[in-house]
């Protein structure tokens, strides 16, 4: 073979192997720069605001791992690149899925807190219809106790003022219909007493079923003594609260009840003409302070009324009608002229009077009214 033919083969085999060369380098820088710029897309894609907020240490992995990658590329270690941009597309997606948990978690408890407080407010409204209707039983109960005891006192006070002489069948009848008027204002009494806080040992007495007597009288006196005792406990309770427009407007209602038509005055709440029955329930019943007994027949009416509740009533006798004054449910304080106070070792104060329940002694059927 000749020089030439041998020179032209060595020239077309250096141009293969450089062509070869150059190719390689060029599907090498290729697949670097594609390794670097395939991440990009991932950097930016919808969702990643949010995951740099919700899952930043996530975030932060993956552009380290991102750097790594170029860092790979940069040395021509297109293997370790291809890891790292992997772990970089690996990291970004946990971070959009650990953002996408946060914001499920933030929508369940908004949606649970929404049913707490519609389960709130639900609780509120039964609580509220319940006190609606237990209020309208109590006034009807009220009502039907109210018009009750009005005959009651009515027939009670005819008795007083006929005494015992007439034993027929009226006076039966009129006893019976006291004695089931007390029974009805016993267990509102005793209601109103559980409102207020008395323990069980103080309701014990009240909760035990007592045979009602045959005879109208006895069956009037066991009712007597347990409408006092009742009141005497709601009196004793009444005592541990200051006087307020809600204990006033109970002495009002109470007063009503009796029949009586009561007058507020910045001395006290005025009650016209009571009867001595009257004045000791609503005594008992409204512990505070001192009741002032007015005009004529004053002195005698409170030596009759010391006999039940000694301390309690003071005088102010005159030449006017007979009047009951409760001076600590006065709707303004205003000086008064001093009374005549009883008698005794204690002097009456603002402050309740030690109430105890009647000893069971009979009803005050004869008793005068003192009218």
């Amino acid at each position: 073979m000749s020089a030439r033919g041998r020179s032209s083969r060595f020239s077309f085999g250096f141009l293969c192997g450089l062509g070869t060369l150059v190719l390689l380098g060029a599907c090498g820088g290729a697949r670097s720069a594609r390794t670097t710029v395939d991440l990009a897309p991932f950097f930016e894609a919808e969702g990643i605001a949010d995951a740099r907020r919700e899952a930043p240490d996530l975030v932060a992995a993956a552009e380290l791992a991102r750097d790594e990658a170029e860092r790979a590329d940069a040395r021509g270690d297109a293997d370790a690149a291809a890891d790292h941009a992997t772990r970089a597309r690996l990291l970004l997606d946990a971070a959009i899925a650990e953002t996408d948990r946060v914001h499920f978690d933030r929508e369940r408890l908004a949606l649970l807190e929404e049913a707490e407080a519609a389960l709130t407010e639900a609780r509120s409204l039964e609580v509220a219809r319940e006190a609606l209707a237990a209020r309208a039983r109590r006034d009807a109960a009220a009502e039907i106790a109210r018009a009750q005891m009005q005959n009651a006192h009515a027939a009670a006070e005819r008795l007083e003022s006929r005494g015992r002489r007439h034993r027929g069948a009226d006076v039966d009848r009129t006893r019976r219909e006291a004695a089931n008027a007390l029974e009805v204002r016993t267990r509102l009494s005793v209601a109103a007493a559980r409102a207020l806080g008395a323990s069980d040992e103080d309701l014990a007495p009240f909760e035990v079923e007592r045979a009602r007597p045959s005879d109208p009288a006895a069956w009037l006196a066991q009712a007597d003594d347990a409408h006092r005792r009742a009141l005497a406990l709601l009196g004793r309770l009444r005592a541990t609260h200051p006087v307020g427009p809600e204990i006033v407007a109970s002495l009002v209602e109470a007063a009503r009840e009796h029949t009586l038509v009561p007058t507020s005055t910045p001395e006290g709440l005025v009650l016209s003409d009571p009867s001595d029955r009257a004045l000791l329930d609503l005594a008992h019943a409204f512990p505070h302070g001192l009741v002032v007994l007015r005009g004529r027949g004053a002195v005698a009416r409170q030596r009759r009324l010391a006999r039940e509740l000694p301390d309690r009533f003071g005088v102010d006798e005159g030449d006017t009608d007979p009047a009951a004054v409760f001076t600590a449910y006065a709707t303004d304080p205003a000086p008064t002229s001093s009374p005549t106070v009883p008698t005794s070792s204690s002097s009456p104060s603002d402050s309740a009077p030690r109430d105890s329940a009647p000893n069971g002694s009979a009803p005050r059927d004869s008793a005068p009214n003192g009218s």
